[in-house]
């Protein structure tokens, strides 16, 4: 006598490097909106040198490419404000 196995029981399929990869990849853009990372962007705009700090440190949360394009943000707006007192 066979017993049946129910669908919910069935193991996984296996699955290739490449979904894996998508899948984390998945899981990091939902983290886009974390404790630290609203923190973070509070600073930014607020007190934008402590922001900077908090985005660029070590053990940011934040990718690579994040911290190029806040940091060029950064640059861009500390320009922009050098600008309107100056002239």
């Amino acid at each position: 006598m066979k017993l049946a196995i129910p669908k919910k029981l069935k193991a996984a399929p296996a699955r290739s490097k490449e979904e894996v990869e998508q899948m984390m990849k998945e899981e990091e853009l939902v983290q886009a909106f974390t404790k630290e990372k609203i923190i973070s962007y509070a600073a930014f705009i607020f007190l934008p040198p402590y922001g900077i700090y908090r985005i660029v440190k070590k053990d940011s949360p934040f990718r690579r490419s994040e911290k190029y394009m806040w940091t060029m943000m950064f640059i861009a707006y500390m320009a922009y404000l050098i600008q309107a007192i100056v002239f």
